[in-house]
């Protein structure tokens, strides 16, 4: 319908534990609805939606902690098929794909409050979701965007290096 929704079950009786619903209506011919698997950190469930809604929830209730309307604050356009990463979360921060132009492509948060720590970058979003590594003794967090792979520094964004990476529709 015109909602999307998290929802938690208990995985021995199968039965809802809770369920946290938000006004997100997406509608494509390839299959409606969220595209992201939710991060669980802790005491936390950190869920982008198809529309671009991030949310941190408790773990226990889902209650919403806060929020961040990713597409509409990074002046990112939704993709074809959705927003389709989901968040990774390391140390203190969440890292996000918004794909918005202007330095706006790549965002990481403070996973306890939700503010912005820093964005990177110019590339349009892609399809996937950032992954943390040590490459050459150097922890760094990696992402496809749609037209290139790309490393920036866990803290502060600044890129290491990037691979032109183009594909058909900017599917990366």
């Amino acid at each position: 319908g015109d909602d999307e929704a998290v929802v938690c079950w208990n995985a021995e009786s199968g039965k809802e534990q809770w369920c946290f619903r938000y006004p997100a209506r997406y509608v494509n011919d390839w299959g409606s609805g969220p595209r992201s698997t939710p991060t669980v950190d802790g005491e936390h469930v950190f869920t982008v939606g198809a529309t671009g809604m991030l949310h941190c929830l408790t773990a226990t209730k889902g209650e919403k902690v806060w929020s961040h309307n990713l597409l509409e604050e990074f002046k990112a356009e939704n993709l074809p098929w959705g927003v389709s990463f989901s968040p990774l979360v390391e140390g203190d921060l969440v890292y996000t794909t918004p794909g918005g132009p202007g330095g706006n492509s790549l965002a990481a948060f403070d996973r306890r409050s939700g503010k912005l720590v820093w964005k990177a970058l110019d590339d349009p979003a892609g399809y996937s979701s950032p992954v943390a590594a040590a490459l050459a003794g150097v922890r760094q967090i990696v992402c496809f965007t749609g037209k290139r792979l790309v490393a920036v520094t866990p803290k502060e964004g600044q890129l290491l290096w990037a691979i032109d990476w183009e594909t058909m529709y900017d599917c990366n």
